[in-house]
């Protein structure tokens, strides 16, 4: 199995900076990641894997980015706006069996 690592290039984060730190202090979790996915998705039951960055206390916003490739927005979420998604994604039945990551609105970048 092919090891995922959040996407780094197309976020703000510095790929060259991330990318060894997932590899090398990261790879015993990720190993756990995909264990973990591969046992879910063969059990039948219906889950959604929520996958996330650093929480806040700070007030929601009503705005995050959620994301099947990883792809990250801020590197902050509150934990307001995590709960909001996580209700809305069990309403909606629509991320049934998939992992999802979690992180704060993507920033706004002017057109070129």
């Amino acid at each position: 199995m092919r090891r995922t690592y959040p996407d780094t290039q197309s976020s703000s984060t510095n790929f060259l900076l991330t990318e060894p730190f997932y590899r090398l202090f990261l790879q015993e979790q990720m190993a756990d990641k995909e264990k973990q996915e591969v046992v879910l998705g063969a059990s039948g039951a219906a889950y959604v894997i929520v996958q996330l960055v650093a929480l806040t206390g700070r007030a929601p916003t009503g705005a995050w980015t959620a994301t099947r490739d990883g792809t990250l927005g801020q590197p902050k979420v509150s934990r307001g706006d995590l709960a909001a998604f996580m209700l809305s994604a069990l309403g909606s039945g629509s991320h049934r069996g998939q992992t999802i990551t979690v992180s704060g609105k993507l920033p706004v970048r002017p057109a070129t």
